[in-house]
C-alpha cells in the first residue's frame, strides 16, 4: 500500500490507540488516512484526523481496517454498540464501495458477524493473518531490545 496517493479508511469504534497510531504513521509516510465512525465516537477537532460518520465514505480507499466494537472491559456495552455500529460492518457491499480492489485489515481477534463478515475475513483480499504473522518478529525484537538494555544497565 506504500506510495503516493494511497489511502486507507479505518472503520473504528471511537477514539482508540490503533486509529491514532495509524493516523500518525500514515502522516509520516505520506499516506492519506480517514477514520469512519459514528459522530459520537469521532476524534476531537484538536486531533486533526480526517473523519466521516458515513460508512460509504470508504470510496477510494486502498485498505479498510476495522477492530472489535467492544474491547475488553466494555462487554457490558456490547448490545448497545452492536446497534450503534451495525451500519459500519465490513461486508462485501462496503468493500465494493471503495470502487477498486482494496485490502481488508483487522488486528484480531475478530468477532465474525459483528464488525466483519466471514466472506470478507476469509477473502483473497483479507490480509489479517499476514498481519498477525508479521507482529511476531516485531514483538520478539522489542523483547530482545528490552532484555539487552536491561542487562547492559545492570553492569
Amino acid at each position: 500500500m506504500a506510495g503516493p496517493h494511497r489511502q486507507g479508511a479505518r472503520l473504528r469504534r471511537g477514539l482508540e490507540n490503533v486509529s491514532r497510531s495509524l493516523s500518525h504513521v500514515c502522516s509520516l509516510v505520506g499516506l492519506k488516512f480517514r477514520a469512519i465512525c459514528p459522530e459520537a465516537y469521532g476524534p476531537s477537532n484538536e486531533e486533526g484526523i480526517e473523519w466521516s460518520d458515513k460508512a460509504a465514505d470508504v470510496k477510494g480507499a486502498d485498505a479498510i481496517y476495522t477492530d472489535v466494537w467492544a474491547s475488553m472491559g466494555q462487554e457490558d456495552e456490547l448490545a448497545e454498540r452492536i446497534e450503534i455500529f451495525r451500519s459500519y460492518q465490513v461486508n462485501e457491499n462496503l468493500m465494493a464501495k471503495t470502487g477498486k480492489p482494496a485490502l481488508f485489515m483487522h488486528c484480531l481477534p475478530a468477532h465474525r458477524g459483528q464488525e466483519v463478515t466471514d466472506s470478507v475475513i476469509e477473502s483473497d483480499y483479507s490480509v489479517v493473518f499476514q498481519q498477525a504473522a508479521n507482529r511476531l518478529p516485531v514483538e520478539k525484537a522489542i523483547l530482545v531490545t528490552f532484555v539487552e538494555n536491561s542487562y547492559e544497565n545492570r553492569r
